[in-house]
């Protein structure tokens, strides 16, 4: 009945889902009383459907009891007391009551944050910390919003009200990247190290809170003669003095292996600490994108402006996807054997970026670096392919590649460094300066997929392994573990990644014994090899990023498959394992098969990939937006290392302008200007100039 309720409320048969709800509640007070707190789901949903008709007066009322009932059961700091505090809050900011839906939408927001704080992720948890706000993510996009409102209507002084929106937004960002920190927690507490001991120690309580959590549900949930009143109050004591002890190894974390800590559970920065890691010549551009509207922050060290887009998940997403045909390997070959070559739309790269800007393009315009922080469909978006200028042909035809060249690309105006979060700019740059590692390069490329699983089907075509790697990230799992019958049989060969290594590894100067190709491009090399001596560790293969990451399936970057998996060696380096990767790289290049996004727009399991690699010790990533010609990868890459070593102050996201600029301006061939040949990479991670 509660579900088929459920499903009436979704497809607007309110009248139906608000008969189902009345008798539902009806039901389980007679069968437990009219106190009974777990009536509050039901008064909740069925204020839902009122709410949903403009029967506002009505929604509060079942709104206020069911708060009334979750704050005496589960106490302020939980996350369905926290969804009570939500729903009133965007009830009254539907009636127009902003300054009563703000004290509200901070309680509820206060709440969840303070409810993930204190429960950890540890074994069987069904909720880790991040997924849990990732889950909730519209409580703090409603609290922009209801900010957003508040300046409108002069509530609170704007400024106060704009740093407040910039941590809730930070909120709203945490991602569908906790599966991959949930599991290196594991991994960690696995050691035999004081870090280890005390994840360890975390988890144990976390599991122990959960079980007497699940003791008072049970408790509480008999009729009421049954009811132990001395039985449900011990088990509370039990669950605020674990509680106690659970805040307080998060502190001893915090302040004991504050990397780690930043890792494992970002906090956000607030206005001030951001504006102080920024340079003179640097700002920072932060997106969230909501349903129906999103919201820009712009920052440099001395202002702050932000901005609500007319423009929701859906229309950025249709921007996105717009802009991106074009550059790609894969639309350039099909294209021109069949008649339907589909260039770059110039006019769409300058409508999306006045779209993203606006007014704050005024506030960055003149800084040299541009950090960018996205959401939503903008992560799969390579900015510094924006245009800032009105383009001369909107949509250039093969006759017209100079028209690509004379583009007022972004990157031809600044340097443009991603970063998976804004809290990682701190952990960025506070990292300690460690002696640059002496030798060169370490790469691992052109892995052996097919020949080495005896269950692949043998002679597969290229064309059939390319077609199927257009399956869903998901299914490459059975639960937690990679198919590998599915993996020899839908990842393409890549040969070309081979010359693409010696080609880098000559440039740079380093031996041919430190190139891994082959049957010898295996997860268990990586692991077993010291790669702490490496300025550089770079892997051409293939990467598995998602924009939901189901279950515990991790982003990874898939190496030589083994006949049988194994716990050392199952083909997939994935990012629980690169945490514990010891590094000191300046640099990790990931010249993949589209390792900056997953399999649809949205893809955010890279910010995953990317702290687990700066955990392990890499100050940045270098990472591609779509298949990188072999040719095209081993230049850029080898001009950008050339720059930095004339110059190693410039920054590793000048290095790659300058080398993208070159190619671009190069006229022995006029497709040197196209985007597909220049524009594949982009630096995430610390981007800026050494001081």
């Amino acid at each position: 009945m509660y579900l088929l309720a459920k499903l009436y409320h979704s497809q607007g048969r309110y009248a139906e889902a608000e008969a189902l709800y009345k008798r539902a509640l009806s039901i389980v007070q007679r069968a437990f009383g009219m106190d009974w707190d777990g009536a509050s789901e039901f008064m909740t949903h069925l204020g839902n459907v009122y709410r949903a008709q403009g029967r506002y007066a009505e929604a509060e009322a079942l709104y206020r009891d069911a708060l009334v009932r979750n704050e005496r059961f589960w106490g302020p700091a939980h996350n369905l007391t926290a969804e009570t505090l939500n729903d009133l809050a965007v009830l009254y900011a539907a009636e127009g009551r902003i300054d009563e839906a703000l004290p509200y939408s901070r309680k509820a927001t206060a709440a969840l944050v303070s409810s993930t704080l204190i429960k950890p992720p540890g074994p069987q948890q069904r909720e880790p910390m991040a997924g849990l706000v990732a889950q909730h993510s519209d409580y703090f996009r409603n609290h922009v919003a209801i900010l957003a409102a508040a300046v409108a209507k002069s509530i609170a002084p704007p400024d106060r009200l704009g740093q407040e929106a910039f941590e809730a937004a930070q909120w709203a960002n945490q991602t569908a990247a906790a599966a991959a920190l949930e599991k290196m927690g594991m991994r960690i507490a696995g050691g035999n190290d004081a870090l280890a001991s005390l994840v360890r120690e975390s988890q144990d309580l976390a599991a122990y809170w959960r079980d007497r959590d699940n003791a008072l549900i049970a408790a509480r949930s008999k009729p009421k003669n049954q009811l132990d009143p001395a039985a449900i109050d011990a088990l509370r004591r039990q669950l605020t003095d674990t509680e106690a002890k659970l805040a307080a190894i998060a502190a001893r974390l915090e302040r004991e292996f504050p990397d780690y800590a930043v890792l494992a559970q970002p906090r956000p920065l607030s206005l001030q600490d951001a504006q102080k890691l920024l340079e003179a010549n640097e700002a920072l551009m932060f997106w969230i994108v909501g349903d129906k509207e999103s919201y820009c922050f712009a920052i440099i060290r001395d202002d702050f402006q932000w901005r609500a887009l007319p423009i929701g998940a859906q229309g950025l997403a249709a921007k996105v996807a717009g802009m991106r045909v074009g550059p790609d390997v894969d639309d350039l070959e099909g294209g021109a054997k069949n008649g339907t070559l589909r260039l770059f739309n110039l006019a769409n790269a300058h409508e999306l970026y006045g779209v993203l800007t606006g007014t704050l393009e005024k506030l960055m315009r003149d800084k040299t670096h541009v950090m960018v922080v996205a959401s939503g469909a903008l992560t799969s978006l390579p900015f510094h392919l924006l245009i800032t200028e009105p383009p001369a042909v909107a949509q250039p035809n093969v006759n017209q590649l100079s028209a690509y060249k004379s583009a007022s690309w972004l990157i031809k105006r600044q340097a443009i460094t991603v970063l998976p979060s804004v809290a990682s700019l701190r952990a960025l740059r506070s990292a300690k300066k460690q002696t640059p590692a002496e030798r060169p390069l370490v790469g691992y490329g052109d892995p052996t997929f097919r020949a080495r699983v005896a269950s692949a089907t043998d002679g597969e075509s290229a064309a059939a392994a390319s077609r199927s790697m257009k399956r869903a990230y998901g299914s490459y799992f059975h639960g937690t573990h990679p198919d590998l019958k599915m993996l020899a049989e839908g990842l393409a060969p890549l040969p070309e990644t081979a010359d693409e290594l010696r080609a880098v590894a000559k440039r740079l100067n380093a031996p041919e014994s430190d190139i891994h190709l082959g049957p010898a491009a295996t997860e268990a090399a990586v692991k077993r090899a010291d790669l702490l001596p490496y300025r550089v560790l770079y892997f051409a293969t293939h990467g598995l990023v998602a924009g939901e990451v189901q279950g515990l399936a991790e982003p990874a970057l898939v190496l030589s498959l083994p006949a049988e998996a194994s716990e050392l060696d199952d083909g997939l380096l994935t990012a629980s394992e690169i945490a514990q990767l010891r590094l000191n790289a300046e640099w990790v290049v990931l010249s993949a098969c589209n390792t900056a996004a997953g399999d649809k727009p949205g893809a955010e399991a890279l910010s995953g990939l990317a702290r687990a690699f700066f955990y392990a010790g890499a100050r940045a990533l270098l990472v591609s937006h779509w298949r990188v010609d072999s040719q095209a990868a081993t230049r850029l890459t080898t001009t950008t290392f050339d720059a930095l070593q004339r110059d190693p102050t410039i920054g590793r996201a000048e290095a790659l302008r300058r080398a993208m600029l070159a190619y671009m301006n190069d006229g022995s061939s006029p497709w040197n200007a196209y985007p597909d040949f220049w524009g594949p990479f982009s630096v995430m991670g610390e981007g800026g100039a050494r001081k």
